[in-house]
């Protein structure tokens, strides 16, 4: 008998299968980054497929195989695409940040760290004005380098990392240009 683990994730995209299979890549508050399939779930009257959804929060039920997770249920908690009220930038932003995750994040691990930041950035998205929109997508893309350890402990940046979203805007705001400088060099030293 296996073991169910049962967790919240955000589905950060998915590629078909065979007939009515996918493969899920999930961002998990336990393991960090997993890829998980679901059977049947491109079938019409599937009761995953509405759940599964991409930039979906979730709650999910998953068993680990000989050689991945199976999806065995899930509960959507919310759209993190749906709380963007089909705002372009807003939805260009958090799948841009998400893009950031897949691509820095590989396999399971201690990645827990990153599921609440993903969770605030979605949210604070969606609750600021457009215009702060830019400047809260740099701000997620330092915290995310910061947690994985590519930004390296670097004293200015220290207000980005902790309090609420009216402070981590006025502090980079008054980094300016600075903060995309340590972000661009961060991102060029993961070499992906």
């Amino acid at each position: 008998m296996y073991e169910k683990h049962a967790m919240e994730a955000i589905v950060l995209g998915h590629t078909a299968r065979g007939g009515d299979d996918a493969r899920y890549v999930l961002l998990t508050d336990l393991y960090g980054r997993i890829f998980a399939s679901a059977r049947g779930v491109r079938k019409v009257e599937s009761k995953l497929r509405y759940a599964l959804q991409d930039l979906s929060h979730v709650h999910v039920s998953l068993v680990k195989g000989k050689y991945d997770w199976r999806i065995t249920n899930a509960t959507a908690i919310s759209s993190l695409y749906f709380c963007m009220q089909n705002d372009r930038v807003r939805i260009r932003a958090l799948v841009s940040i998400c893009a950031l995750v897949a691509r820095l994040v590989h396999g399971e691990g201690e990645h827990a760290m990153l599921f609440p930041i993903l969770i605030e950035s979605a949210t604070d998205l969606s609750q600021t004005p457009q215009d702060d929109v830019p400047m809260l997508q740099d701000i997620a893309y330092a915290r995310i380098l910061h947690t994985l350890g590519y930004l390296g402990d670097i004293v200015s940046l220290h207000p980005l990392f902790g309090g609420n979203t009216s402070v981590r805007l006025t502090h980079a705001r008054k980094l300016g240009s600075a903060l995309q400088i340590h972000i661009n060099d961060a991102l060029q030293a993961t070499h992906l």
